[in-house]
C-alpha cells in the first residue's frame, strides 16, 4: 500500500489480506480497440481466467472539505506533472477522459473513503505498445483530491499515486 508524501490520503484494502497493487498487469485488446487492465489493482475474490477480473480502489483521505471531489488517471512513470497541489484547474479538465471520478463511501470514522470504479467493471487503459515487445516502462495510477473553489474551479489539495508497475 502507498501512502502519499503529505499523509493525507492514501489507498485501503479491506477486502482480504493479498498485497493490493502487482508488480506487472496484462490487458485484454476487445474488437472494439478497447484496452482493458486484467486482474487491477488484484483479483480479490478469485481468479477469473476468461473476461474482466479484478476490483474496486478505494481511497482513505484525513482532508476534510463538504465540496470535495477525487480523480484518478493511469499514466506513465516517467509523465509529466500537469496539475501541482494548490493549483486551480477547471473541473471540466476532471470529468473528461482519462480521468476516473470517485464515489464518496458513508462516512466512516476517522476520515472520508472515496471508490474508483464502484460498477466494479473493466478498467480501461488505452496506453498504446506492441503486445509482441517486452516494455520497460512503467505504469502507475495518479489520483488527485480537489474541492470546488469558486464556481466550475477546483483548488487541488493534494496528489498521490499507486505503486509502479509494468505491462
Amino acid at each position: 500500500m502507498w501512502t502519499s508524501a503529505s499523509d493525507q490520503s492514501r489507498f485501503v484494502h479491506l477486502e482480504c489480506s493479498a498485497p493490493l497493487f502487482q508488480d506487472s498487469y496484462k490487458r485484454n485488446n476487445k474488437s472494439s480497440g478497447n484496452k482493458h487492465l486484467r486482474c487491477f489493482p488484484h483479483c480479490c475474490k478469485a481468479h477469473n481466467a476468461s473476461g474482466y477480473c479484478g476490483s474496486t480502489l478505494q481511497v482513505l483521505t484525513a482532508v476534510e472539505h463538504a465540496d470535495m471531489m477525487l480523480f484518478a488517471k493511469f499514466d506513465l512513470e516517467q509523465a509529466a506533472d500537469d496539475i501541482q497541489v494548490s493549483s486551480v484547474v477547471h473541473v471540466s479538465e476532471f470529468e473528461k477522459s482519462p480521468y476516473l471520478r470517485g464515489r464518496r463511501l458513508p462516512d466512516p470514522s476517522p476520515g472520508h473513503v472515496y471508490e474508483i470504479n464502484s460498477r466494479r467493471n473493466s478498467w480501461h487503459y488505452g496506453w498504446v505498445s506492441s503486445r509482441f515487445v517486452k516494455s520497460t516502462v512503467k505504469h502507475h495510477l495518479k489520483v488527485v483530491s480537489c474541492y470546488l473553489h469558486v464556481q466550475s474551479f477546483t483548488n487541488v489539495l493534494c496528489r498521490d499515486r499507486s505503486t509502479y508497475w509494468s505491462q
